[in-house]
């Protein structure tokens, strides 16, 4: 339908330029048989080269009409002057029809628009359909969690030795949060130095799995406290297809090396599977929101990272 109104506008355009075109000679001949005209009447020879094109004119005209007047003593042809009469009724006549091709000309622009306007969004939709099916097909997740723990006891004013203790603790507070995460029959975790990766089937459970190590950690945190140590954590969590776990490994590092304290990020994948996720079960209400943490300079690229914040 969109190439039939081009097709039409085109045609209209050539029609009115050709509108335009048949004016401007009409309006040359007029000029040019009007002087001819004046002239031959007072007896002046001045317009005479235009004698052959005005002898033409007249047989022309007198195939239809042939009629003389006479003013004073002196008879005059005038059939020029109703040819030219009627060339200024065609150009009139011209106009308005130019005017009207140029209201069909709008009205066809206006369709084309909103025909291509129907069909972006149809195509939008399309392209929107099929990036949620590629973004579902990503139903696995994985979360890295680092610890970064500090002696209160340990300052200038009391002394003491900075590590001393600390991979007691990151221990402890590890096996904590393993006994929690035992709980969970789809989830396999890897330990190492002061990270914990977990890996983990079926995006559906991502809300239970982050609710249980959140509260565990802030358990975590409150308990080392008691003992005068202060506890802050990096985490990150991606989505994945398959379990290529390098790719999986180096993703939650990049997010780790950000290095958000006590917040977890992810990249905007993430986001757009956990909409998509709660939009399909519609069954409750997700335990955390979604908000844009900033855009980020991530190997020569601008990364938009977001964050999980946890409903009160």
């Amino acid at each position: 339908m969109i190439s039939l109104y081009k097709f039409t506008q085109k045609f209209f355009i050539i029609l009115v330029n050709a509108i335009i075109g048949i004016q401007f000679i009409l309006s040359v001949i007029i000029f040019l048989t009007a002087f001819y005209w004046f002239f031959s009447l007072i007896g002046s020879n001045l317009m005479a080269f235009i004698n052959p094109l005005a002898t033409e004119i007249i047989k022309f005209m007198h195939s239809f009409y042939h009629q003389q007047a006479q003013i004073g003593g002196q008879t005059f042809d005038g059939s020029l002057l109703l040819f030219d009469i009627i060339c200024i009724v065609i150009i009139i006549s011209l106009t308005g029809l130019r005017r009207y091709l140029n209201r069909v000309d709008d009205k066809l622009k206006k369709k084309i628009k909103t025909l291509k306007r129907k069909n972006e969004e149809i195509l939008n939709r399309q392209m929107e359909e099929q990036a949620l099916a590629n973004i579902s097909e990503y139903n696995n997740y994985a979360i890295a969690i680092e610890l970064v723990l500090q002696n209160c006891m340990v300052n200038n004013f009391f002394g003491g030795n900075e590590t001393e203790g600390i991979l007691e603790k990151q221990e402890a507070a590890f096996n904590d949060l393993n006994k929690v995460l035992d709980i969970l029959n789809n989830v396999s975790v890897a330990k190492t130095d002061n990270k914990i990766v977990i890996l983990a089937k079926d995006f559906n459970t991502f809300d239970r799995t982050m609710f249980l190590i959140t509260n565990e950690l802030e358990n975590i945190k409150a308990k080392m406290l008691k003992d005068r140590w202060l506890m802050n954590g990096y985490i990150g969590t991606v989505i994945y297809k398959e379990e290529n776990l390098k790719a999986i490994y180096d993703e939650l590092q990049t997010l780790l090396n950000l290095k958000i304290k006590n917040e977890i990020i992810s990249f905007g994948n993430f986001n757009i599977r956990y909409e998509l996720c709660w939009k399909k079960l519609q069954l409750e209400t997700p335990k955390f929101n979604m908000t844009k943490k900033g855009i980020y300079h991530i190997k020569d690229n601008e990364v938009s990272i977001w964050r999980l914040v946890k409903k009160i």
